[in-house]
């Protein structure tokens, strides 16, 4: 029910079942869905991560959840709020998950929290290298050897406001240094590089939705940017927004043969509706079409209703 959140993959399927906290999440066999699923509630819900044993739910206040994925009748544990700035009242917003760690940041970030999942110990804090470190850690992710962390108003230049295009730091998760600092490619100021970012076992997603059609044009046009792991300091393919896009990237998904990407605000052919590409990745080096495209035709009263598609 409005909307769907698949994963843990690929041994589960969970779905949140209603609008309003407490909410009711089902955790269905992904190789036996006919199966009745198992059901638990929290108040949490912002972002989930999973390892294949352990779930987390993201809060706005600091509390966020893991569960044990082998026993969801057990209660979960906690992390404390005041593990993170008492000021800021968005940590807890973003989780992420290793086989071993579990991270926590914030919507305005500034550093991460890490955490031993064996026993929810704070085993490191990361904050930002550069000193200007606004929304540092707005968006993290991992796999199993490094964790992605976006700063969507970062600096090229930290002392200069207007290389304010975004980046991506690469920590190597076996000693939690920098690895690669990922930018956007032209960027300027308001491109939001490394608002969302996604991976699969092969390739790095990075969404840019407010990337301009031309340059100097503050239009939020939108792209995004899709990377190899084996070498992401080599080249790296850009896909701009179709015609009519807006903020075309603020949803990205990845596995290792496809790529989705979706905004709420299309123009073509239903005004304000929402659209999502998906990309065969094997394809995109010889043509940036997409090979699916879906609209959204939701209509109220002769009227598209904005937004209908807000995540993949």
């Amino acid at each position: 029910d409005n909307p769907p959140y698949v994963g843990p993959p690929p041994a589960y399927n969970l779905f949140r079942v209603g609008t309003e906290a407490p909410y009711t999440f089902e955790l269905y066999n992904a190789a036996n869905d006919s199966a009745a699923p198992t059901t638990f509630t929290s108040n949490n819900d912002t972002r989930q991560a999973e390892n294949g044993r352990y779930l987390a739910l993201g809060s706005r206040d600091g509390l966020v959840e893991v569960y044990d994925l082998l026993d969801l009748s057990a209660p979960p544990r906690v992390t404390n709020p005041a593990d993170g700035d008492p000021s800021d009242v968005y940590w807890g917003f973003r989780v992420a998950m290793s086989s071993d760690n579990l991270f926590v940041s914030s919507l305005f970030g500034g550093k991460i929290t890490v955490y031993d999942l064996s026993d929810m110990s704070i085993v490191n804090t990361i904050t930002c290298p550069d000193a200007y470190d606004f929304r540092f850690a707005s968006e993290i992710i991992c796999n199993s050897t490094h964790l992605f962390v976006g700063q969507s108003t970062g600096r090229e230049d930290p002392n200069d406001n207007m290389t304010e295009a975004g980046k991506v730091w690469v920590y190597n998760l076996s000693d939690f240094s920098v690895e690669h600092i990922l930018y956007p490619i032209n960027g300027e100021f308001g491109d939001h590089f490394g608002s969302t970012i996604k991976v699969s076992d092969t390739h790095l997603v990075v969404g840019a939705y407010g990337d301009d059609e031309a340059s100097g044009y503050n239009q939020n046009i939108g792209a995004v940017y899709l990377y190899e792991l084996s070498d992401l300091s080599g080249s790296v393919i850009k896909i701009d927004a179709p015609s009519g896009a807006q903020e075309w990237g603020r949803q990205v998904d990845i596995t290792n043969t496809h790529l989705a990407v979706s905004t709420t605000n299309y123009n073509t052919p239903y005004s304000g509706g929402g659209i999502v590409n998906i990309y065969t990745i094997s394809a995109l080096s010889a043509s940036l079409n997409p090979t699916y495209t879906m609209y959204s035709d939701q209509t109220y009263d002769g009227m598209v209703m904005k937004g209908f598609i807000d995540d993949v």
